[in-house]
């Protein structure tokens, strides 16, 4: 237990005593939650064994997230993106957040919705210059091809179709 701030022994070795058919080890990812979250009340009862995933989750949603109820200033909001501007994840990080979405059903954040005419522009100019992301400009499909990306597209608004009339 502590006392007056200062650790007579770590929460683990408490849970540890308490509990030594389910110890915490060094290195296996696994944290002490204090339920009253009082880091202070290290009594039997108040501790719980989590992963630091689940304690990160447990801490970051809803009403115990740091900035639940806040609200950002104008002014840092901008000074966030202006930051975060030109800096490139690591393939690390994209690796691990693919990861997180795969599985996800994919958002649709403008279906159904249109750009205005001057995020149109704004979105035209900032691609002026840079290649085609489809990796197809300046070519040109054969006759066949566009035959059968015509097949495909009919085939795909048949289909459509029959779905919303059944």
């Amino acid at each position: 237990m502590r006392r007056s701030g200062r650790h007579s022994e770590p929460s683990w070795l408490v849970w540890n005593r308490h509990h030594p058919e389910d110890p915490i080890l060094h290195g296996t990812g696994h944290v002490i939650h204090h339920k009253d979250h009082d880091h202070f009340n290290d009594s039997p009862d108040n501790l719980q064994k989590m992963t630091h995933s689940e304690h990160s989750i447990y801490h970051m949603s809803g009403d115990r997230h740091y900035m639940f109820g806040k609200k950002l200033s104008e002014k840092t909001k901008r000074r966030m993106s202006e930051t975060h501007k030109g800096k490139k994840h690591s393939e690390m990080t994209k690796r691990k957040m693919s990861g997180a979405l795969k599985g996800r059903p994919p958002t649709f954040g403008m279906l159904g919705k249109r750009h205005s005419e001057e995020t149109r522009q704004k979105i035209s100019e900032a691609g002026k210059g840079r290649p085609s992301s489809m990796g197809f400009t300046g070519k040109k499909h054969s006759a066949e091809t566009r035959q059968k990306i015509s097949i495909a597209q009919l085939r795909r608004f048949h289909r459509t179709l029959e779905d919303e009339n059944a």
